[in-house]
């Protein structure tokens, strides 16, 4: 077994047991936002790393699934689950078609162009009464279960999701190369 993989196990293992030493659910909340930037930060890694751009624009995608989602769950009542995977379909599309015409930029002027996309991403939203404009979408609370991807009892089941989906992001990216 490769050493970089064998640390990345090792990492994986103790960060699957710190929820059992944690009491306060804000310590829990602050690891679980965490684990969501770090596998954001891949999304980073591949533009500005592999491909060599600077991008100020990635956030615009993490909100356009996340409305996504939320749309699809308020307004046709779609499972979570599935609006979650709607969302990155969407996204991904988005990213297709806004950086084919940016990828043929360079340097300071395709980060510019990343910056003015998530500009022109905040006015459509804010102004937009369909996602709710400036006041954003009401989340319904439903029953607690996995299927439902709600958990009031404990923020413990969202820690995990985040751990595994960190876990199998950061394998899949950082590692692929055998490091």
């Amino acid at each position: 077994m490769k050493k970089g993989l064998l640390v990345f196990i090792l990492f994986m293992c103790i960060l699957a047991v710190v929820p059992l030493f944690l009491r306060d659910p804000f310590l829990c909340h602050i690891l679980i936002m965490i684990m969501m930037y770090a596998t954001m930060s891949i999304g980073w890694n591949v533009i500005g790393g592999y491909a060599g751009q600077v991008s100020f624009g990635n956030a615009a995608f993490f909100g356009v699934g996340a409305y996504t989602t939320a749309i699809l769950l308020v307004n046709y009542n779609v499972n979570p689950w599935l609006g979650m995977l709607a969302g990155c379909v969407l996204s991904v599309g988005l990213a297709v078609v806004v950086g084919y015409p940016c990828f043929r930029l360079r340097g300071h002027y395709f980060a510019i162009a990343t910056i003015a996309v998530g500009e022109i991403m905040v006015v459509i939203f804010t102004n937009w009464d369909y996602v709710g404009a400036a006041v954003g979408i009401y989340m319904p609370i439903m029953e607690e279960s996995f299927t439902n991807f709600e958990f009031h009892s404990s923020k413990i089941p969202y820690y995990y999701i985040i751990l595994c989906h960190a876990g199998v992001c950061h394998r899949r990216f950082l590692y692929r190369r055998g490091k």
